[in-house]
C-alpha cells in the first residue's frame, strides 16, 4: 500500500497538487511504517496519532545509527503533516520536494527491512 501512495504521490506532484502530493507521502510513510511493525512485532498503530506509528516502530525494532535516521525522516514527514493539517497553511513546491527527500530516504531503509 505504501507503494500505492508514494505513485499518487508522483502523479499529484506532476499536476501541481501540492497539498495532495503532500498528504499521500506522509501516507506512503505510515503504510511503509505498519508493514514494519507487524513484520517486526505482529503490532500496528491504530490511534489518530501518527507519531505513535514512530514510538512503536522504536520498540519493535533494534535501534541501530541507521534505524534514528531513518525514524528521523519518518517524524519530518509527520510533522509536516501536523503543521499543514493544523495551521492551514497550503504546501508548496519546495515542501513537497523535502517531503519526497525524507520519505525516499525512509522508503529505501524500510525496503531493505521487509525484504530480508
Amino acid at each position: 500500500m505504501g507503494e500505492h501512495f508514494a505513485q499518487a504521490a508522483q502523479l499529484a506532484t506532476e499536476f501541481q497538487y501540492w497539498n495532495a502530493a503532500g498528504v499521500l507521502l506522509v501516507h506512503a510513510a505510515i503504510a511503509l511504517t505498519d508493514a514494519l511493525t507487524i513484520k517486526a512485532g505482529g503490532v500496528k498503530s491504530a490511534g489518530e496519532d501518527h507519531l505513535l506509528a514512530a514510538d512503536l516502530l522504536e520498540t519493535v525494532l533494534v535501534m541501530d545509527a541507521e534505524a534514528k535516521r531513518a525514524i528521523g525522516h519518518l517524524r519530518a514527514l509527520i510533522q509536516e503533516k501536523t503543521l499543514v493539517s493544523y495551521s492551514g497553511e497550503f504546501y508548496r513546491q519546495e515542501d513537497v520536494r523535502r517531503m519526497a527527500r525524507h520519505l525516499n530516504r525512509y522508503h529505501t531503509w524500510a525496503d531493505r527491512l521487509l525484504t530480508d
